[in-house]
């Protein structure tokens, strides 16, 4: 199966499990679900289809992106505390943090984890 179909499989159940979480809620609540961690698994390559699906959400805070993010990249990303209570910013933070972080010819991962 190819990574952008395993990936919109995943987020589909991702989103079941997420229905109703609000941003206050209890990160881990939104991480405890193995349709997460299978995006998480797909690693840097993800990143594009983890920025595209931010991009198209929604309402700001039905999925912890930046979670994501944060899981398959480590201590290389890290929102800044401020940003941390802010749906609208911790968007912004993690979307331009991606863009920094991909070719802006091929739009594909220039680092591994």
């Amino acid at each position: 199966m190819a990574l952008e179909d395993r990936f919109a499989e995943n987020v589909r159940g991702w989103r079941e499990h997420c229905n109703g979480f609000g941003f206050g809620v209890d990160p881990r609540r939104y991480t405890d679900c193995d349709a997460y961690r299978a995006i998480v698994q797909l690693g840097a390559a993800a990143l594009p289809l983890i920025r595209e699906a931010y991009l198209d959400e929604k309402l700001i805070g039905t999925h912890r992106w930046d979670s994501a993010v944060k899981a398959i990249m480590g201590t290389a990303f890290e929102i800044p505390k401020e940003f941390l209570d802010d749906p609208e910013k911790a968007k912004a933070y993690t979307i331009g943090w991606i863009d920094r972080h991909l070719s802006v010819r091929t739009k594909t991962a220039r680092f591994t984890t």
